[in-house]
Order: C-alpha cells, then structure tokens, then sequence
C-alpha cells in the first residue's frame, strides 16, 4: 500500500513538475546505491574479523613478529641512509678543507720559488758574469772566470734553498751552460731545453711555469735573465728552476 501511494504521489509531482520528478528519482538510486556499497564493505569487515578471530594464535604472534621485524628493518635501513649521508657531507667538507689548505701551502711555495728566482736575477754576480760573456772582445781566461763564477753562484743558491724543492738550477746564455746537478739537467733534451728558452724569452722576465714535461721530468720555473745596470734590459740568458713536484 506505502508502495502504491508512493508511486501515486510520484505521478502527481510528475505532472506537476518532472525536474522536481527526476530529481527526487535520481537522490532516491544514489541513497540505494549508496546503501548497497556501505553492506559490502560492512559484510567484507565482518569477514575479516571472522577470519582473523579464526586464526590461530601462533599464526598471530608470528604476524605480529613478522610486522614488528619488516618496521624495525625499514626504521634501521632509514637511520643507516641518514648516517651515511651525514658521514659523506662531513668527509666531503673535511676533504674540500684539507685540498684548500694544501692549494695555499703550494701556492706560497711557488711565491717562494719566484722569490729565488728574483734573488738570481738581481744578484750582482750573475749580472756581471753573463755581461761579460755577452761580450764580443772576451778572451778565454775571462770566459773561463765567468763560467766558473756562474757555477759557484748556482751551487750556492742550490745549496742555499736546497728545501725549497728545488732538483736543478741551470743558467744558460749563447756561450754555456752551468748547472747545479749536472747529472739531472743532462737528462733533458736539446729539444726540451730549447722549448723552456722559447717560453722564458714569451715571458719578457716574468717567471713562467711549465708543465708541459711533468710527467717525465718536473715541473719548471723558467724566466729570462736581462741585465738591470743601466737599464738596458739586454737578453743575457735564462733560467731554469727545476722542481720536484712530487715532494711538492
């Protein structure tokens, strides 16, 4: 009878207003449907308690173990990947530190090895032994001072800064050449030895280094070698600083 009443009021608005007819139709399948999926999910609830309450007890405590050893696993590897991380971050820093620190201890020991350089340059027995070989009229006893006083002085600055890194110094003009390891500088050769006079007399006076032969030999300072007196800035030669870069 509620059925057929309701259906007779369903007619009545309907011919009234079918919007208002679809409308209460439509709210009416949703609240149905809605119902429907609600017993679902209640019936599947009640599934699952009946299906954990029938399980037996071992089977839950050995669940729960299971489920208490997955978190403790995830938890551990998650506190592993944060001290990892954190461990990388300061040995990162630490190693920038120290790499910064070497760089600027090499680079006051470069400034030092120019500083020599500049020493060899301005020393007054440089300048007047390469003059005097530079010139035309030089006999052989005069050339032969000049050879020996240049040999003294290089052994003396060889010995001098001998912790400074330094292998080899080696002057060397258009007469001759001196050394302070002959041994070492005689490795080099002739090709070599007239690439680092190319790139000392680019360098106008400056010291360069060269790099070019690290790997077989060492790392080298070269710089053109001009006479001050007067300020002429006549080519007399250049020099080479040979360092060890590994000690280095």
């Amino acid at each position: 009878i509620r059925k057929t009443d309701a259906y007779f009021r369903i007619s009545e608005v309907f011919n009234e207003s079918p919007f208002l007819c679809f409308s209460y139709m439509l709210h009416y399948f949703i609240r149905k449907i809605t119902q429907i999926q609600q017993s679902k999910h209640r019936g599947k609830r009640m599934h699952l308690r009946r299906f954990f309450q029938d399980v037996p007890l071992k089977k839950k405590l050995q669940l729960l173990v299971s489920i208490l050893a997955l978190t403790f696993v995830i938890c551990f590897s998650f506190g592993i990947e944060l001290v990892s991380n954190a461990a990388n971050k300061n040995l990162q820093e630490s190693a920038v530190a120290s790499l910064s620190g070497a760089g600027a201890q090499i680079a006051r020991q470069l400034t030092a090895l120019e500083d020599i350089s500049n020493m060899i340059l301005a020393d007054s027995t440089v300048q007047d032994s390469l003059t005097k070989a530079s010139l035309r009229e030089i006999d052989y006893f005069q050339y032969r001072r000049s050879f020996e006083a240049m040999h003294n002085i290089v052994q003396y600055y060889q010995n001098q800064f001998y912790g400074n890194y330094l292998d080899c110094i080696c002057v060397i003009n258009d007469y001759y050449a001196t050394y302070s390891a002959s041994p070492y500088i005689s490795s080099l050769p002739n090709d070599i030895i007239q690439d680092l006079s190319i790139k000392a007399a680019a360098g106008g006076g400056a010291p360069v280094f060269v790099t070019d032969y690290i790997d077989q030999y060492d790392l080298f300072l070269v710089r053109e070698i001009r006479e001050i007196n007067g300020l002429s800035l006549k080519h007399l030669g250049f020099m080479v600083l040979c360092i060890d870069l590994d000690s280095l």
